[in-house]
């Protein structure tokens, strides 16, 4: 029976191996019979490309560590070091960035990263590798002590505290360039009895070793703010910098002291919807205060509870500006009114303070007047915070047509001619305001259908010129209140000599003629805002204005009698 096999198995060979093949084309490959087969070899997909991830790891002082090694991403692997501090990770994808994660008990943590080449090719003969150095891992068997104390020398109970040591491990790449000092350990502590212990860092002895061996150390404590029961300041924080050559050489150098609550910190405020308070100009619409709303005053500090607070009205009705303008009033003082409030209220923290006035009038500029002082430090001076503000209108109105004043000056003992003279003003007065909200001069362009100087050829602002007169904004400041501009205004003044820059704003010497008062016809033209120093004008919601006011005309009033 097995020689009957065994004939079989040889016949069937010798007919395999005597079958005739066709190769025309000399490819080595037999011809198809069926002619339309194209010749093929199939292909092998490529191994995929695989290296790997070494180093060693040791303490401070050179001896191997069995420590643990996590390799992080897709080929996520952990391996331990041998008894010579080395590890190998192996059939990590090639090209690929990995983590590599240190632990070892008794040491603080260590981290790099590694790229494996990704030149280890398709068919690699030998997995490329990379090598992340020497990492030396920081032991953490040691504690430091500090002692903390208030500033007026009790000793401090129950404060937070943070201690950062850097580096937090050493990592040597090629054995040449020296340690490189990476990462921190970071561990907190709480102080009893004016002592502050931190444990889980390196012994004292540990960081002499280091020191000497040319690694800068440092040590930064963070020791928190010390609240009583009731959530009072007691304790202002405090930050403490040391490098380990000052602690080896000045030991006793570990007392901290915490200073008083927000000494040295001035009385700040540090939000609030009266943008002016902080910073002056700012935009109105960063100022506006609706009616029966809170003013909010946030500070960075708790204040006292006899807070000073006070609220006037920035200027008069439309219809006495022209006092304003006489040299020997003090704007605003004469006719200020003070404004009616509610209660004021604090917060729980005493930080944040609220001024409910009882009444505004829309549209209005209103000046506010704060004197506080620093709850926790009194020994602080007041201080004394001033802007101004707007009354919101419940909908933005446009800007209509001014009115047109000529200040008419009489000489000694007489009565004005209603003419325009060279030393006569004539106000542009708007019923709201306008302006920039910044500090840049903004000017109301203007031109006037009269001639000015009598010329030929008309001088910039006269009729016939496309450039108009550039009239500067007069914004009044209350002096004895200490507010800033704000950068918006009512009141324009032309003047036929303004002290203004000759190559930006017309400026006349003088009239060569008088002009008649009712002969003057004046345009104001906002939508030339851009031929002015400033640029175009906006409202208080701060929407440009655009439009022109044509045949405005001029009345003639007196100065007020003093």
């Amino acid at each position: 029976m097995k020689r009957f096999a065994l004939f079989a198995s040889l016949l069937f060979v010798a007919a395999c191996g005597s079958s005739s093949f066709e190769d025309k084309n000399g490819d080595g490959i037999g011809d198809p019979e069926d002619p339309s087969i194209v010749d093929s070899v199939t292909q092998v997909a490529p191994s995929s490309p695989k290296g790997r991830v070494s180093g060693r790891i040791q303490t401070i002082q050179g001896a191997a560590l069995p420590a643990t090694v996590t390799i992080s991403g897709p080929d996520g692997i952990t391996v331990t070091c041998n008894a010579d501090g080395l590890f190998v990770a192996e059939r990590i994808t090639a090209g690929s960035t990995v983590g590599v994660f240190v632990k070892m008990d008794g040491y603080a943590p260590a981290w790099t990263t590694a790229t494996v080449p990704a030149a280890t090719g398709n068919f690699p003969l030998n997995d490329g590798e990379a090598f992340v150095g020497t990492i030396s891992l920081m032991p953490t068997t040691g504690n430091f002590t500090f002692y903390v104390v208030g500033f007026d020398g009790k000793p401090i109970t129950g404060a937070s505290a943070i201690l950062e040591m850097h580096p937090g491990f050493l990592v040597d790449l090629d054995g040449a360039s020296g340690f490189d000092g990476r990462g921190n350990i970071s561990v907190n502590g709480t102080a009893t009895d004016g002592t502050l212990t931190f444990s889980g860092i390196p012994k004292l002895s540990d960081v002499a070793w280091l020191d000497s061996a040319g690694v800068t150390v440092r040590f930064t404590v963070y020791v928190a703010p010390v609240f009583d029961a009731s959530q009072t300041l007691l304790y202002a924080g405090k930050t403490f910098a040391v490098d380990a050559s000052t602690l080896l050489t000045q030991p006793w150098n570990r007392t901290l002291v915490l200073p008083a609550p927000y000494a040295g910190e001035d009385l700040k405020i540090v939000a609030t919807n009266v943008t002016n308070l902080i910073k002056a100009p700012s935009l109105a619409r960063e100022n506006l205060i609706a009616k029966g709303a809170p003013i909010y005053v946030v500070f960075n500090q708790p204040i006292a509870r006899d807070a000073y607070v006070q609220i006037t009205e920035d200027e008069p009705e439309d219809g006495d500006l022209a006092m304003l303008h006489t040299p020997t009033c003090n704007p605003g003082q004469k006719d200020s009114t003070p404004v009616a409030l509610n209660p004021l209220e604090l917060n729980a923290l005493n930080t944040e303070l609220r001024i409910t006035p009882k009444s505004v009038t829309e549209g209005r500029k209103y000046n506010l007047v704060l004197q506080v002082t620093s709850r926790d430090n009194p020994t602080a001076a007041p201080t004394r915070f001033a802007a101004s503000f707007f009354a919101a209108e419940e909908t933005p109105k446009t800007v209509s047509a001014p009115k047109v004043r000529l200040i008419d000056v009489p000489p000694v003992g007489g009565s004005g001619n209603e003419e325009w003279d060279a030393t006569e003003t004539i106000e542009i007065v708007f019923d709201r305001y306008i302006g920039r909200g910044d500090n840049t001069a903004f000017f109301l362009p203007v031109y006037i259908d009269d001639p000015i100087t009598g010329g030929d050829v008309p001088m910039p602002g006269e009729k016939g010129s496309d450039i108009p007169i550039c009239v500067p904004a007069s914004e009044p400041v209350p002096s004895w209140l200490g507010v800033s501009k704000t950068g918006y205004a009512k009141r324009f003044l032309l003047n036929p000599d303004p002290i203004l820059d000759p190559d930006m704003v017309p400026s006349y010497a003088s009239l060569t003629k008088p002009i008649s008062a009712e002969d003057i016809v004046l345009t104001v033209a906002f939508n030339e805002g851009f031929k002015c120093p400033g640029g175009s004008l906006h409202t208080l919601w701060n929407e440009a204005i655009n439009l022109s006011l044509a045949n405005l005309s001029v009345e003639t009033i007196e100065p007020p009698v003093q």
